[in-house]
């Protein structure tokens, strides 16, 4: 979810769409327990209809720089693993 806020507030539809498989439910707890940790923002619209959206705090958004280098180990990895699948580890 951090990873999706990072281009910007969304709507819990927006990350419904965005995490296929995930139920509205744990969808919404994860958000809860998110932003009970400090890490994303859940800003309430006043105007009709109302909407929430979420967006990341200045402590989510220090986490980024450490998401990023997972991902950028998560896809060496992959493509040494596909290099030769009997050499990893």
């Amino acid at each position: 979810m951090l990873w999706h806020l990072k281009d910007g507030p969304k709507r819990h539809g927006e990350l419904a769409e965005l995490l296929p498989g995930v139920s509205p439910k744990v969808l919404s707890e994860r958000l809860d327990g998110l932003e009970n940790r400090g890490l994303v923002l859940r800003a309430p619209t006043v105007a009709f209809p109302r909407r929430v959206t979420y967006s990341l705090s200045l402590k989510g958004t220090e986490l980024l720089s450490i998401l990023d280098r997972l991902e950028l180990w998560s896809r060496r990895d992959h493509r040494a693993a596909a290099r030769s699948p009997d050499q990893t580890s």
